[in-house]
């Protein structure tokens, strides 16, 4: 019985440290149904608005494009593309732009617009993405 004790306590402390070494994924991305495209309206500091476009891939490859509002003007969408990474622990991603990252918290149907350093914008303004139905997003994504 003693010896059964042993073995037992062998196998459970030999499997928690081998599971230490596996690489563990940001919790969000294995949880939430982060893949698919986001849409919304961002405040704008030299016109009335800019429409947003993020469309986020499962393999971590994402689309962001931007039409600002001027009046009856609507300039040409700008897009970025390009590969996006996880935030090791809290649920934010970092999409590179122009040399620098442009921050997202992700929520279950939802991105919002963080501050580089990945804490909340404090503002009584909109930053928040809201996904578009499955079935919306052939129609809507190109």
């Amino acid at each position: 019985m003693k010896k059964l004790a042993i073995i037992l306590a062998v196998i459970v402390v030999t499997g928690c440290s081998t599971a230490n070494n596996y690489p563990q994924e940001n919790i969000a991305k294995v949880s939430l149904d982060w893949p698919g495209l986001y849409q919304g309206i961002f405040p704008c500091a030299d016109c009335e608005a800019i429409g947003v476009s993020l469309t986020l891939n499962d393999n971590d490859t994402f689309k962001l494009e931007r039409t600002y509002k001027k009046g009856k003007w609507l300039s040409t969408p700008q897009a970025t593309v390009g590969k996006f990474t996880w935030n090791t622990v809290k649920p934010l991603i970092y999409l590179p732009e122009d040399g620098t990252m442009l921050t997202f918290f992700v929520g279950e149907g939802y991105v919002t617009a963080y501050a580089i350093d990945g804490n909340r914008i404090e503002s009584n303004l909109n930053f928040t993405l809201t996904k578009v139905p499955a079935n919306n997003e052939n129609t809507q994504a190109k």
